[in-house]
């Protein structure tokens, strides 16, 4: 059976990435709050896979992942769920603006119904601000407040 001609494949164009200063900040808050506890890097830092993580080696860090989080949890006095929405805002807040609540929730990973319980305690501890948004009735834009911003930064930058 003869071949059928291919037809030639076109080169992609080339894509831009432009990185703004917002996005390197948060990235490297990310970075300091994930090394704080050095859950990732112990394998890594072994060199072989003979020596690859055991589970007394596995416990530590979690341990000390698990002391990370809950000393974060106590200095916010919320429950962890909620620091979690408090952290994604954090984060995303400065390459977005407002996030909607369908955005908060993909992003921390949070179901909707947790979302929406703990939306409220923290909109009155004036934490998060909720705004409608003026293109879409729909949708309700949320925000970091300037104290829950200044909080995160103490616990995060010093």
């Amino acid at each position: 059976m003869p071949k059928m001609p291919q037809s030639p494949q076109r080169a992609q164009p080339l894509r831009r990435l432009s990185i703004e200063e917002g996005d390197v900040l948060a990235a490297k808050r990310l970075l300091r709050l994930i090394s704080e506890a050095d859950v990732y890097g112990a394998t890594a830092a072994r060199g072989s896979d003979e020596d690859a993580c055991h589970r007394a080696d596995g416990v530590e860090r979690a341990q000390q992942a698990y002391e990370v989080r809950q000393r974060r949890v106590a200095e916010f006095d919320v429950p962890e769920t909620a620091f979690q929405l408090l952290l994604t805002l954090y984060v995303h807040e400065a390459r977005e603006a407002t996030l909607t609540v369908t955005r908060l929730t993909e992003l921390s990973g949070i179901t909707s119904t947790s979302t929406l319980r703990w939306l409220e305690p923290l909109v009155s501890r004036g934490w998060v601000s909720r705004a409608d948004d003026k293109n879409d009735g729909r949708k309700t834009l949320l925000s970091l407040t300037q104290e829950a911003r200044r909080k995160m930064e103490q616990a995060f930058c010093g």
